[in-house]
């Protein structure tokens, strides 16, 4: 299943369309829910995160993660995470390194995407999307 985190208040990422490739999406959460830790997003599923690079910079990267993690239900982790949004292949990348250096997140695929931003989430095979870890 999957799911989509809006961690965003930008215009264009707010209620972004995704492409049916997506489906089934399991549910869909907006920035008030994340950063008021409401989401309970179950084991295994896979995250499409939204994000903004004028928003974020490398150094929140363990906050980051500290999110995602504590959004997941019962203290588990997502199979997978797609962070899509404008300027993001530099910041999924080093969450990739994060990541490697933290073997709780050893089950989880991260991919970032490099391709122009596209007026809905592009679908999990489109070219754009490149494995930042493992």
């Amino acid at each position: 299943m999957n799911y989509i985190v809006e961690n965003t208040l930008h215009k264009d990422l707010v209620n972004l369309p995704y492409d049916p490739a997506w489906h089934p999406v399991g549910g869909r959460y907006d920035w008030s829910q994340v950063c008021g830790l409401k989401v309970r997003i179950p084991a295994q599923a896979t995250v499409i995160t939204l994000e903004h690079a004028d928003e974020l910079g490398l150094d929140i990267i363990p906050t980051f993660m500290k999110a995602l993690r504590v959004n997941m239900a019962d203290h588990t982790f997502p199979s997978a995470v797609y962070i899509y949004g404008y300027g993001m292949a530099d910041f999924a990348t080093a969450v990739g390194a994060a990541a490697v250096a933290d073997p709780e997140w050893a089950g989880t695929q991260f991919w970032g995407y490099s391709g122009p931003f596209q007026p809905m989430i592009p679908a999990p095979g489109d070219s754009g999307w490149f494995r930042a870890f493992p």
